[in-house]
């Protein structure tokens, strides 16, 4: 069983009479739990700069484009890294007098947070820019109903499916969340797509999608026609796998 099944088809539980799962924040790091870069590098100290920066990346496109409203952790968008959770990843962005802070590898530059991080050019900075223009310039990117199409553990893939009911628009998101290029099969009811984020290749034979995604990236396909409903996934406690830190 997939770990992206069992995330989402728990959606079910904040959807009743005054919230919604489309509203919940998510992030990739806070003030309390530290930053994800924090958390790659502390677990892959010999990771290449280009793997974390295509890693951090990927973790924000997913953070964006997957059902949720998204929220970057200030400093996340000029590299800061943090040497764990809580005080441990409160730099500042004004020059800091902490060696603690000041002693880290920020990733993406050559700065420290010695001195002063408001670098509207770094790499981070730039790509989060460029999300956050995708996301304002589609509404079913902020607020369209998130149908699971693919998710496997074995090949690091996941696909997704965001859709204003009314509209009936299907915005195809594909992620390769492994390092080597894979090519995904997909079935559909449209006609035909056009790219909002290309990926390596978009073939489309009938009701059959066949995606290639190289490692660590993501793309966007939105149809040109409108696709049947989707029929909504029903939560049901009794096929989840539960564990014993959940709930």
């Amino acid at each position: 069983s997939s770990l992206w099944k069992n995330l989402f088809h728990q959606d079910e539980l904040y959807n009743d009479g005054n919230s919604r799962v489309l509203d919940t924040l998510t992030f990739t790091g806070n003030h309390d739990m530290g930053r994800f870069a924090f958390f790659l590098k502390d677990k892959n100290p010999q990771m290449s700069e280009d793997e974390l920066l295509k890693r951090l990346h990927l973790s924000n496109a997913l953070m964006f484009f997957s059902r949720g409203t998204p929220v970057i952790y200030y400093g996340d968008e000029q590299g800061f890294v943090g040497d764990g959770g809580d005080g441990d990843s409160r730099q500042d962005m004004m020059p800091s007098f902490v060696d603690s802070y000041n002693d880290d590898d920020l990733i993406g530059t050559d700065a420290t947070t010695a001195v002063a991080n408001f670098d509207q050019t770094h790499p981070i900075y730039t790509e989060l820019a460029a999300l956050a223009n995708v996301y304002q310039s589609h509404e079913a990117l902020r607020s369209g109903v998130q149908h699971l199409r693919y998710a496997s553990d074995s090949d690091n893939m996941l696909a997704i499916s965001r859709v204003i009911p009314e509209d009936g628009v299907d915005y195809l998101i594909l992620f390769n969340l492994g390092s080597n290029e894979h090519i995904l099969s997909l079935d559909t009811a449209a006609s035909s797509y056009e790219a909002i984020v290309e990926a390596k290749s978009f073939a489309q034979r009938k009701d059959t999608l066949e995606i290639t995604l190289p490692g660590l990236s993501y793309a966007i396909y939105k149809s040109k026609t409108q696709v049947p409903a989707i029929e909504k996934p029903i939560f049901n406690i009794a096929n989840y796998e539960l564990s014993g830190d959940e709930f």
